[in-house]
């Protein structure tokens, strides 16, 4: 996976690009929405790459982002991608 910057209507954009050179949808569709609600460019580029982390952890656990429960979720927070 990668975070690929692209420029549209002369603004950046971020997206998640995953092995097969396809964006991931769901954080397309995030990303979309915190643009609509005004973020800043640099916060829409941090958040790109922290759902990079979270979704190569997906990948590597075999889960999709709909089976996440808490459990998992507090498994993620305990290796600290940060």
């Amino acid at each position: 996976m990668k975070v690929q910057e692209v420029l549209i209507n002369d603004r950046k954009r971020f997206l998640l690009i995953d092995g097969d050179n396809k964006p991931v949808v769901p954080v397309l569709r995030f990303l979309k929405y915190l643009e609509n609600v005004g973020k800043a460019e640099n916060t829409l580029k941090s958040y790109c790459h922290y759902l990079k982390f979270y979704f190569q952890f997906l990948h590597e656990k075999e889960k999709e982002y709909k089976e996440v429960d808490l459990d998992f979720l507090a498994e993620y927070e305990k290796i600290g991608t940060h």
